[in-house]
């Protein structure tokens, strides 16, 4: 089997255990996480903040994990992480800005559920993201021991 192969089951293994977890833990019993799919490009919200097309379309490496979070036929959360070394680094994370809300205020933890269980797949310990305010920052780091990396979180995922 090859290191490709190997990140490509662990994607699908990540995206299948957030997707039970996460339907349980929000009472949403037609959440979904999929890859990337060509009718993400038909399903995205207007004024999305990054190109997503694009993005679905650069090469990132072998170690990439792509998140479309679905309520029903809905999209909701779109999210690219990345693998370097020992992290998971979460690279581009949008939600739909009427979305759903029973995951208002709760994008980044959905991804990164998604993102801790690609992370214990493959080995890595640890998850890095970049919050968008000082606010979120001090939030992360208070709420679930985040360490500070310079304008980035990093979290250690317990083995």
């Amino acid at each position: 089997m090859s290191v490709e192969d190997l990140h490509r089951i662990a994607a699908g293994q990540a995206r299948s255990n957030a997707e039970r977890y996460l339907g349980e833990f929000y009472g949403i019993p037609d959440l979904r996480i999929t890859a990337f799919k060509p009718e993400i490009g038909q399903a995205i919200w207007t004024a999305a903040k990054f190109s997503w097309p694009d993005i679905a379309q650069r090469d990132f490496g072998p170690v990439t994990l792509d998140i479309a979070v679905w309520i029903g036929a809905r999209l909701e959360i779109l999210a690219l992480c990345t693998g370097h070394g020992p992290q998971v680094i979460v690279r581009f994370l949008e939600g739909r800005a009427d979305g759903d809300a029973r995951l208002k205020g709760q994008r980044l933890w959905a991804v990164l559920e998604c993102a801790a269980n690609f992370a214990t797949g493959l080995g890595k310990r640890e998850l890095w993201w970049h919050p968008e305010s000082e606010e979120f920052l001090n939030f992360c780091l208070k709420t679930i021991g985040a360490k500070q990396r310079g304008r980035q979180c990093m979290f250690r995922i317990p083995t």
